[in-house]
């Protein structure tokens, strides 16, 4: 709330001998008083202080200045102190002080406004004479303008402040007499109103609402667009306007159609003039009489053939042409009144028999193209058909091959297979699925591939073996000569399964009766073995220096070392886990398994239809389900799709692709298999490069090997176990520099070997076999 003064007056106070006159002049100020403060303990004499005020009074008038210069806020020092005329002090008219001497010489002391705010400035007088001089520099309070952002009144807020005086911004605007919902549309509009200032800006408020337009009762059916009532609706309640026209007819000019016209007239649109309405379709026509945009002859579900035209018919894919096959023929003729078509019956075709004559020599009478097709043979011309297979070399009555009954059934077998047994045609060969030790085959599985244990020139056995933990130490081998293992490195624990428990490095001993073993794995410091007979024999840390059967394992064909024990794929599909000989148990959930995968941290299981599932840890991706999650059971890896085999490592995945040879892995990206994978945590599949014919990938710590179908070996990953001779191992595949063809891989933990196909192995790496090496050395196994 702001009050102004209108008049001044005079007091004077005389204390203890020393007169103080002091004189206010007529001021428009707000309630802040001005105050004259001493800094001195003498007492104030006479001064005439005003600049710009009335007279000699001590205040500046409105808005004027004391003479001086205003100080630096730094430098003004405390607020002033209001100098109060003590009670009974005569104060003259004039603001003179009852005598001179006052104040002390050369002091001085701040006066003039309350406090600093705004506009106004204290200013400062001295003591001269005794004498109290003007007060210089003061800026003093104004009239508030509700114009002005100023703080012209000093009150600590802008003029311009929106209040009880100053009600609205001056030169602003505001609407009014608005009508919602309605301003905007016909002739809507709200009004406008103008904030103005009043007399010498002291106060504003709102002037007259202008151009507000209101809506009227209801649109104008006269007037094409009229909404006069606003409401978004032109010429709202009407059917029509006066005058407008709109088109009639059919729904478009097609064909022989034509729109007419309807006028309105009276709020009503009257009748259709000029239209043509469509006319019924006739299939020999090329006019559009139904107008629907299309020749009436146009072929589709009603006209369903052009009159007159022939086409095929009783076909024969891939048939006619060939023995007695032909194609009939077909022509379109009008029906129900030219309004519809369609093709009568097919003539002229001949179709195939079910099956050629295995009796008659070229015959193709089910059209195939291939004479005597579905015959093995043609009775009566001799067994040549048949003469590629030894168990079915004769041809019989019936055209089939059949197995021999003579040995001149045999005579065109190839490979020297010219004896009929039992009906089959035999001779000694590699890949025939028998083992036959004349020609020196240790194994024959029917086939002559390498990586699975039997290799393509028929001898068995399998590269050394490592296992998949930092605490492995050794490695083993099935000899090619039959089911012996063969282990070597250390044996503190009893690991090489001699016996003994040497703490020191040992060359290949055999471990005792093992002879019919047909798989290996290794964990930590134990070694287990498949029998033949689908039992496991352990040996190591968990089991003593000799083997022993692992209780409740029975029918497993293959093995996997690592994650705190072995898993065995058994015969029926199921997998069996284990890390002590008495506490072996099937695992739930898992069933048509054909490979079993241990790394140091997870494990792997995969099945037939090429589906993997992995369990244990996934810090670095390792489990192929594009997560870091630890899975407590195996849980579908989604990153990989058509695989045939699966190795796991340190905290790595690499899998086999089934057609294309290709090699791809996950997690660690020591053993990716490329420069450009990521260091840790690889979640994606990466491509190991240069690889398209792998038939097998085997995994170890930091480092991953391949068997080709060229018969060679390719590694990658960290240290010797690449084998390239460099020390600090490869990004990506390097070809190991073996002497002959390998026919298997196996990987250590920090070693790798090969099965060669003349029944050597190689090993390179930390145990190879005793010393480093950084390239092939080969392995001399006990006899």
């Amino acid at each position: 709330m702001r009050m102004f003064c209108r008049s001044g007056f005079d007091w004077a106070r005389v204390a203890l001998g020393s007169v103080l006159t002091m004189a206010l002049a007529a001021c428009t100020l707000d309630e802040r008083a001005v105050r004259l403060t001493a800094t001195d303990a003498g007492p104030v004499g006479q001064g005439g202080l005003g600049a710009g005020g009335t007279g000699d009074s001590l205040v500046a008038g409105s808005g004027g200045t004391i003479t001086g210069a205003t100080p630096p806020d730094s430098e003004q020092g405390p607020a002033p102190t209001t100098l109060t005329p003590p009670e009974g002090t005569d104060i003259g008219s004039e603001g003179e002080a009852a005598g001179a001497g006052s104040c002390i010489e050369g002091s001085s002391e701040s006066c003039g406004p309350e406090r600093e705010e705004g506009i106004c400035r204290f200013g400062t007088r001295t003591c001269a004479g005794g004498v109290w001089g003007e007060c210089a520099g003061a800026v003093l309070p104004a009239a508030r303008d509700c114009s002005s952002e100023a703080d012209n009144d000093c009150d600590g807020q802008p003029d311009s402040t929106v209040d009880d005086v100053c009600r609205c911004p001056v030169g602003g605007t505001r609407a009014c007499d608005e009508h919602p919902e309605l301003d905007g549309k016909g002739p809507c509009l709200a009004g406008s109103q103008t904030c103005v200032a009043g007399a010498e800006n002291l106060t504003s408020d709102w002037g007259p609402c202008a151009g507000s337009v209101g809506p009227s009762a209801g649109d104008s059916c006269e007037i094409p667009g009229d909404d006069a009532d606003c409401d978004g609706s032109p010429n709202g309640g009407c059917s029509c306007v006066n005058g407008a026209t709109v088109a009639c007819g059919p729904s478009s000019d097609e064909g022989i159609c034509q729109r007419g016209t309807s006028t309105c007239t009276n709020n009503a649109f009257g009748p259709c003039v000029g239209a043509v309405f469509p006319d019924r379709r006739d299939c020999t026509s090329a006019l559009d009489n139904d107008c629907n945009g299309l020749p009436d002859n146009t072929v589709d579900a009603t006209c369903t053939c052009e009159v007159g035209s022939t086409r095929i018919c009783g076909e024969h894919p891939g048939r006619d042409g060939n023995g007695p096959c032909r194609a009939g023929a077909q022509t379109c003729v009008a029906t129900n009144q030219s309004g519809s078509s369609s093709f009568n019956a097919c003539t002229g075709f001949v179709g195939p028999d079910d099956s050629d004559s295995c009796t008659v020599f070229g015959d193709d009478a089910d059209c195939n193209g291939v004479a005597n097709s579905g015959c093995q043979c043609v009775a009566g011309r001799g067994n040549q058909p048949c003469a590629g297979n030894p168990n079915a070399s004769r041809c019989n009555a019936q055209g089939q091959c059949a197995p021999c009954q003579a040995n001149a059934d045999c005579s065109l077998v190839s490979g020297g297979r010219n004896l009929c047994q039992n009906g089959v045609c035999n001779a000694p060969r590699c890949g025939d699925g028998i083992v036959q030790a004349g020609i020196g085959e240790t194994c024959d599985d029917g086939n002559t591939v390498n990586g699975d244990g039997c290799s393509k020139t028929c001898l068995a056995g399998r590269a050394p073996r490592g296992g998949t933990s930092f605490a492995s130490t050794h490695l083993c081998s099935v000899l090619v000569s039959g089911g012996v293992v063969s282990c070597w490195g250390l044996n503190s624990s009893g690991q090489l399964g001699n016996g003994g428990t040497d703490n020191a490095l040992i060359a290949p001993v055999l471990a005792l009766n093992v002879s019919d073993a047909v798989d290996l794995a290794l964990f930590g410091n134990d070694t287990c073995a498949v029998r033949a007979n689908g039992s496991v024999a352990c040996w190591g840390s968990n089991y003593g220096a000799r083997p022993v059967d692992v209780a409740n394992v029975a029918n497993v064909t293959q093995i996997g070392g690592g994650m705190n024990g072995f898993c065995g794929r058994q015969s029926n599909g199921g997998v069996t886990c284990w890390s002590t000989s008495a506490n072996a148990a099937a695992r739930s959930g898992l069933s048509n398994i054909v490979q079993v995968a241990r790394g140091d941290r997870h494990g792997c299981f995969l099945r037939n239809d090429g589906a993997l599932f992995c369990e244990g840890g996934g810090s670095e991706g390792e489990r192929g389900d594009n997560s870091f999650d630890f899975a407590d059971v195996p849980e579908q890896a989604t990153v990989f799709s058509d695989i045939v085999q699966v190795a796991t490592g340190y905290r790595s995945t690499c899998v086999r692709t089934r057609n294309s040879g290709l090699i791809q892995c996950v997690g660690d990206g020591t053993t990716a298999g490329s420069p450009t994978a990521q260091p840790t945590a690889n979640l994606q599949p990466v491509t190991a490069l240069g690889i398209d014919n792998a038939v097998k990938v085997v995994a170890s710590e930091q480092h991953m090997c391949a068997l080709t179908a060229d018969d060679e070996v390719l590694c990658w990953g960290s240290g010797t176990a690449v084998g390239n001779g460099n020390t600090a191992g490869s990004t990506r595949p390097v070809l190991v520099p073996l002497p002959r063809a390998a026919i298997d891989v196996g990987a250590g933990s920090f070693t790798s070997c090969a099965l060669l196909d003349d029944g050597s192995a190689y090993c390179w790496g930390s145990y190879a076999p005793l010393a480093n090496s950084n390239t092939p050395a080969l392995i001399t196994f006990p006899n």
